[in-house]
């Protein structure tokens, strides 16, 4: 091959792109030279690539050609990959990572502007993650510009990293930061915040900041925030019931919600057989979260009035709490509750009739659900349809608990109503659930024909 003919193959750019990731070393390294006299903005992105190549001359060839194009006019270009340099820094080769600190302090040597802020999330979030990472100890503490943005975005990991320089920013901003972040809708925030809070007790004001937080919405927030004031507070029921107002709970709800429902989950955790009464004037709320914390501490303190008010509820409101204490205690009474919910003529209750046999589990909700799949209503007919599904799942790994023979014969029953009305139900479902209590399918077949 001569030489004019081999260097043809390198004049357009779809063949420099192809030979930049030839298996030859030599081709890699010759088309990675052509880049320098022909400089296309596509080019960054391959030559990046190639900084990490496991050959060192092809490695030396691409940084030195990717230098001139380490200018304003294919700026954009390199904010496009900034996630694969920022993976050079961890190449494990001292080429690599040199090659990416540099391009990482090429990047930042720019100011921020909302241009490249819009850059860098269209192509790519994980490029918006790194250049927050990597301006932490830089460009975030001098660009308000940028903390601006960062305290302002939708994710929780990037608004956090400002706890990272709040001791370099001025008091007041400051505050302001710590205050927003105790208050923020996202938890990890809030329990960053709390530890930040607690390193810098002997600060004016701090100790308050921690009672903010023992009122947190979230259970481990308040736990952690308990812990570190545990010494000065010992009657945390006292405590609780004081700040919570209960006279004006309803007002409060409406005005301060987190910090009123904080308060409320706080309360619950210590709430003792005294607190019964109050516990279930608040339970009339109509706040679906307040409602929940109450039942949960009612169930812990009265089982029994705990499933009354479970089974009131669960016809009103679709409460994973409910299901959850109605679903622990599968007797007799609680399987005839939720079969009577699917017989309703409500086809509202006859999914949360279905949702709960669902949690329920165990043979005998396998003939209910079979029935469902006749239902007149379409909704029904899909959510029976899905629980079985889920209930085959579930329970193809019990096969050492054998259905009693009553259990069996309701199942074979319930497979013939089915078949009689044509329901749209896949032959293999039938087929693995008789499998499941031991009734071939063949069996079956000809005990039918027997008895027209």
């Amino acid at each position: 091959m001569n030489f004019s003919f081999f260097q043809s193959l390198f004049q357009r750019p779809a063949d420099r792109v192809i030979a930049s990731q030839d298996r030859s070393g030599y081709v890699r390294e010759r088309a990675i030279r052509e880049w320098a006299t022909h400089q296309e903005p596509i080019a960054v992105r391959f030559l990046i690539d190639r900084l990490g190549d496991w050959v060192p001359q092809v490695r030396a060839a691409a940084w030195g050609t990717l230098k001139h194009y380490m200018t304003p006019e294919y700026y954009p270009q390199f904010l496009e990959r900034l996630y694969w340099i920022d993976r050079l820094c961890g190449k494990g080769n001292a080429d690599s990572i040199r090659y990416g600190e540099e391009l990482l302090a090429f990047v930042l040597s720019f100011a921020f502007s909302p241009e490249i802020e819009q850059h860098l999330k269209e192509h790519d979030l994980r490029n918006w993650k790194c250049y927050v990472k990597h301006s932490i100890h830089g460009l975030l503490k001098t660009d308000r510009s940028l903390l601006a943005t960062v305290r302002k975005d939708s994710s929780p990991t990037i608004r956090s990293a400002t706890i990272q320089i709040l001791d370099e920013l001025p008091e007041d901003l400051r505050e302001t930061i710590l205050i927003n972040m105790i208050c923020d809708p996202a938890q990890p925030i809030r329990i960053r915040a709390l530890y930040y809070t607690v390193k810098h007790l002997d600060r004016e004001g701090y100790e308050q900041k921690i009672h903010r937080m023992v009122t947190d919405i979230s259970p481990g927030v308040r736990e952690a925030a308990r812990f570190y004031i545990h010494e000065k507070i010992t009657d945390w029921r006292g405590y609780y019931r004081e700040h919570l107002d209960h006279n004006r709970l309803t007002e409060n709800l409406k005005t301060s919600r987190r910090q009123t429902l904080g308060c409320l989950g706080g309360f619950t955790e210590f709430a003792v057989d005294a607190d019964l009464p109050l516990l279930e004037q608040i339970v009339q709320l109509e706040n679906d979260k307040a409602k929940m914390m109450i039942l949960e501490a009612i169930y812990r303190l009265n089982p029994a009035r705990g499933i009354e008010l479970a089974r009131k509820f669960v016809m009103n409101y679709f409460c994973q709490c409910c299901f959850r204490i109605l679903s622990q205690h599968s007797t007799p009474e609680a399987l005839a509750f939720a079969r009577n919910l699917t017989g309703s003529q409500s086809s509202r209750l006859r999914i949360i009739g279905l949702r709960l046999l669902g949690k329920m589990g165990g043979w005998v909700i396998a003939t209910d659900l079979l029935l469902a799949t006749t239902d007149a209503d379409d909704n029904v007919r899909e959510k029976a349809l899905a629980l079985l599904d889920q209930w085959m799942c579930k329970f193809s790994a019990s096969c050492w608990i054998k259905p009693s023979a009553e259990e069996t014969r309701r199942v074979v029953e319930s497979v013939k109503l089915v078949r009689q009305r044509n329901v749209a139900i896949p032959a293999d479902t039938i087929k693995t659930i008789l499998f499941f209590f031991g009734v071939r399918e063949d069996n079956l077949s000809a005990n039918t024909e027997t008895e027209a």
